[in-house]
């Protein structure tokens, strides 16, 4: 038995926190990326229960064999309406 996976599988816990200091790091390692942006992708992982590994290999050292995740993916819009509608 497959569960379909939709939007609103997904539950946003704005109140979820990550590390500061593995924001902090990655913000001294790739200086050229906005500080939200690496904040939104980490938090992104956290909900969608996937390691910070994914976003750096992926989105940061873009290492081309990382496939893209889904859920991280929705993860990251469901964060980006919250933001726009004010509840980020």
């Amino acid at each position: 038995m497959t569960a379909d996976y939709t939007a609103e599988s997904i539950k946003i816990r704005y109140e979820a926190v990550h590390s500061w200091e593995v924001v902090a790091s990655l913000v001294d390692r790739y200086p050229f990326r906005p500080v939200e942006w690496i904040e939104r992708g980490l938090q992104a992982c956290e909900l969608a229960g996937v390691g910070f590994d994914y976003f750096i290999a992926r989105y940061l050292e873009r290492d081309g064999i990382t496939p893209m995740n889904p859920v991280v993916n929705e993860c990251m819009i469901e964060i980006l309406r919250g933001w726009r509608d004010g509840a980020g």
